[in-house]
């Protein structure tokens, strides 16, 4: 199991997230409490994640919006096929990273 590190307004993931689910939650509370007004959740080192984490990301840009900040995925191109079936592109801020 890689590492979920926190550091100002970025939230780093170095694997894949396959069965960590309430520390992910804690990680993305954590970054929610940054003093940043420009939040990332940084997806580029993952190529693949269980179903769950996709409410855990939405209710994370909920939450940011809700406290007026702005908050942006970065995923790898391993992941935007299932970025696009969940149709998250259409509710979050995502970017692509070859």
């Amino acid at each position: 199991m890689g590492g979920l590190e926190v550091s100002g307004g970025r939230l780093v993931i170095d694997h894949d997230l396959d069965g960590e689910l309430s520390q992910f939650k804690a990680a993305c509370d954590a970054l929610l409490e940054s003093d940043e007004d420009d939040l990332v959740l940084d997806m580029t080192a993952t190529s693949s994640f269980f179903s769950p984490y996709i409410g855990t990301i939405v209710a994370l840009d909920v939450t940011a919006r809700e406290r007026g900040k702005h908050f942006k995925v970065l995923i790898s191109p391993a992941l935007k096929r299932i970025f696009d079936m969940g149709r998250l592109p259409e509710m979050l801020d995502v970017e692509v990273i070859e």
